[in-house]
């Protein structure tokens, strides 16, 4: 096996290759020690930061009359702080693997990029670095991210940063994005001008030193994304889904039972919902423009905790109804979007313990409660 010279270079770069050289926490801080050590000239070349979005905190008040078991999740989530966001531009930066993982020219890991790690030490050894590192000399947007490929981040943590790099996109000739996407995340990126011809596809065991890297913050996480975000995903897909029809103004989203965290008794659910108007809709069979319809008429909408909910942000005006298990309790997505988009919201709390439910996190609801929490939630006032 030989190597050409560059490719010895490369495989050099990655040195220490046991490890990274450390956690870079603020991608800011990296950019200006780089910028002084180049000096001022030079120094306006090659790496730079452009501040866009000021940070702030969110407030979300926790609904009345939550079961005990449920009060302490929804009181962590009930003040969150949301970054500043901006891009940043990188020379000789790398990208490793498909989830958004970003390592300095002089080996450090970016930490706001990345939010699944906290320190160097958790990777195990060479576990970043490659034999066969690629060079990338067009420029090169990041837009993959952890957890990209579930639609809840693909809507909140993938899409927002193509409004961060709109400045940039006369320039960015490729598009950095997990490979395997969707139909409805493919959709998505041709509706904001993406083409697949641009798409730069990752693999897990990619890396791939680029010669121009252009960075955009990523949003937030679970139920901190800045007001930004939202107003981004309601002016980029309200407009296009306009002269679609909605599923009606009472919605359940319908799991079904080989879901992940089925509802155990849903035939019982779907039977009493009907008898109020409702409309059962799987949202898995339907375009991204047809979902942005359906929660953008909706008016009351049941459904179990999942990622279909991120529709919720194309919502005009509408009260939600979550179904939760113990095993997996999450006020922060769903509960959180309420709270920002001004809508009304409860919950159910399957009284089982975690650890309980079969399979874990399945739901069984009782009937009697659905039904006195939806009359509530259409008076408007939060259910005793």
């Amino acid at each position: 096996m030989s190597f050409s010279r560059q490719q010895l270079v490369d495989v050099w770069r990655q040195w220490p290759w046991l490890q990274p050289r450390g956690t870079e926490h603020s991608a800011a801080d990296w950019v200006r020690r780089a910028q002084r050590g180049a000096g001022w000239y030079a120094g306006l070349r090659g790496h730079w930061h452009e501040p866009l979005y000021p940070g702030g905190v969110l407030v979300n008040p926790p609904p009345a009359d939550l079961p005990e078991a449920a009060r302490a999740e929804f009181q962590d989530v009930a003040s969150r702080r949301y970054p500043a966001a901006g891009v940043y531009h990188f020379t000789g930066a790398s990208l490793v693997g498909d989830q958004g993982l970003v390592v300095t020219p002089d080996n450090r890991l970016l930490a706001e990029f990345h939010h699944r790690f906290t320190q160097a030490g958790g990777y195990g050894p060479f576990a970043l670095s490659r034999l066969h590192p690629q060079r990338l000399d067009t420029p090169v947007a990041l837009l993959a991210a952890p957890e990209a490929r579930n639609h809840y981040h693909w809507l909140f943590d993938v899409l927002p940063r193509l409004h961060l790099l709109q400045r940039w996109r006369g320039v960015i000739e490729r598009y950095a994005v997990p490979a395997g996407l969707n139909a409805v995340q493919l959709e998505s990126l041709q509706l904001l001008g993406v083409a697949p011809a641009q798409l730069l596809s990752l693999q897990p065991r990619d890396r791939l030193r680029c010669q121009h890297l252009y960075l955009p913050s990523l949003p937030g996480s679970e139920g901190c994304y800045a007001p930004w975000v939202r107003d981004f995903l309601q002016t980029a897909f309200l407009p296009a889904a306009a002269t679609l029809a909605g599923a009606g103004p009472r919605v359940y989203v319908y799991r079904g039972p080989q879901a992940q965290r089925p509802v155990r008794n849903e035939t019982e659910l779907i039977t009493l919902l009907e008898r109020r108007g409702f409309r059962s809709v799987s949202l898995e069979k339907h375009t991204l423009l047809e979902q942005v319809a359906i929660f953008r008429d909706a008016r009351l909408v049941v459904a179990a905790h999942g990622a279909g909910l991120a529709g919720l942000a194309f919502a005009r005006s509408v009260a939600l109804l979550e179904l939760f298990s113990q095993d997996y309790l999450r006020p922060d997505c769903y509960f959180a979007l309420c709270r920002q988009g001004g809508h009304g919201y409860d919950c159910w709390l399957d009284p089982q313990p975690p650890g309980a439910a079969r399979p874990w996190g399945a739901i069984t609801v009782d009937l009697p409660t659905i039904a006195r929490k939806l009359d509530a939630l259409e008076r408007g006032v939060p259910s005793a």
